[in-house]
């Protein structure tokens, strides 16, 4: 399994740096300790990310102009993920759709459908769904959901079989799009928090958001320093085929 730069912010960061693409397979498992596997170059024991996942907010946003509807409400609302590595207590932000909390339960119930009890626990703690005519944005159905969505996360990081699935770290990841969806939101929000003076009266909100500026500048400027990284990387890699060629 190979790791896009463009999507890796934080997972996945010891496997490749230390091992090969193979090593980030190892763990999926479910006879292997998802925490400790053997490099096949020293015999070494890789530390892989071991991950706490916490909801720390919801967000109400528009869809991209090109998947908006003109009968549908294109408004929808996002769950702020805030991921911990406990290996190092690095952390970092993921920004998910109730659909997406919906496919990644499902995958997990589809790839390991002899964990009965397991898929039968995510099934009970999963959200219930709500009639068409429901309110989805309203405050008491994002805050049911929240909660649920919340309680699945920390089933699934206390699972040894769940949380070491390939499927859960890509959940976890936060790739370039999504930050720069989330930043440009907090900027927007910023802007209009300081226009409209709404800091005075909510100040706590205010500073959440310039907080989160803060920590999705820093992640954005890492990431494209990756990139660059391996760009250059490339770059020179082909120079040297070219020369032996």
């Amino acid at each position: 399994m190979s790791m896009d730069p463009t999507t890796d912010l934080e997972l996945g960061k010891y496997v490749q740096e230390e091992g090969n693409d193979d090593d980030i397979d190892t763990p999926l498992n479910p006879n292997v300790n998802p925490q400790q596997v053997s490099s096949s170059e020293d015999h070494q024991p890789i530390l892989l990310p071991k991950f706490k996942a916490t909801i720390i907010g919801t967000e109400t946003r528009e869809e991209d102009p090109e998947h908006q509807s003109l009968i549908h409400d294109n408004r929808y609302t996002v769950y702020e993920i805030k991921v911990v590595n406990e290996n190092d207590a690095s952390i970092h932000f993921v920004f998910r759709r109730f659909s997406e909390f919906a496919n990644l339960k499902n995958k997990l119930a589809e790839k390991y459908p002899e964990r009965v009890k397991e898929i039968e626990a995510m099934e009970h703690i999963f959200p219930k769904s709500t009639w068409f005519w429901t309110n989805k944005l309203s405050k008491e159905v994002v805050e049911q959901r929240r909660e649920k969505l919340d309680e699945l996360l920390k089933f699934i990081c206390s699972d040894s079989v769940f949380s070491g699935d390939e499927r859960f770290y890509e959940f976890l990841q936060c790739d370039m799009k999504m930050l720069e969806k989330a930043l440009g939101f907090f900027r927007n929000k910023l802007y209009h928090y300081q226009q409209s003076r709404k800091d005075l009266k909510d100040k706590q909100e205010y500073e959440r958001s310039q907080e989160m500026v803060r920590q999705l500048t820093r992640k954005r400027s890492e990431s494209l320093s990756k990139m660059k990284g391996t760009q250059n990387t490339n770059s020179a890699s082909m120079v040297h085929n070219q020369h032996h060629h």
